[in-house]
């Protein structure tokens, strides 16, 4: 039995428990990144396990947030190698974390990938419809420029931090 009390770095312990006893080959593996956020003290803390840092999304155009990477669930088992990485928010924005299936298609028929950079850029040339439109955008043009030829999983998440007094 696998017991949870606590935040994100013991979160990601429990599930690497979990994954490695109940991962039907060696070679498995998962990624994952937990975010929690404290909306009085506008900060938020971010522990990553084999994803990409999330993107702040706000008034200057989407940045990408510094936080420590940690190897995915699975490898390096026992080895307990993540961190948690404490982040001061604005007052208004959102978080977008993203596998890297989104990020890692191609950009077109040569072989570079679209990347942190090229996300930013389909951000940017997003539509400002809200948030359901901007995941909608996301995906669909990631998965136009690709063609097909990235099989990844994609999932994407937009965290709204506005405060709304």
């Amino acid at each position: 039995m696998v017991e949870f009390h606590g935040g994100g770095i013991e979160l990601i312990e429990c599930l690497e428990q979990i994954t490695v006893a109940e991962r039907p080959r060696p070679e498995f593996f998962a990624t994952c990144t937990v975010v929690s956020i404290d909306p009085v003290r506008r900060t938020a803390s971010v522990v990553l396990a084999g994803h990409h840092e999330p993107l702040l999304l706000g008034p200057g155009g989407p940045q990408l947030l510094p936080a420590a990477y940690g190897v995915a669930l699975g490898l390096g088992s026992g080895r307990r190698r993540w961190t948690e990485t404490g982040l001061d928010l604005p007052d208004a924005g959102a978080l977008l974390l993203y596998t890297d299936g989104l990020s890692e298609g191609h950009t077109g028929m040569g072989t570079q990938r679209l990347g942190v950079e090229g996300l930013r850029e389909l951000i940017a040339a997003a539509p400002q419809a809200g948030a359901e439109a901007l995941l909608d955008h996301l995906v669909s043009a990631a998965q136009r420029l690709d063609s097909g030829r990235h099989s990844d999983d994609m999932a994407i998440l937009h965290l709204d931090f506005t405060r709304r007094d």
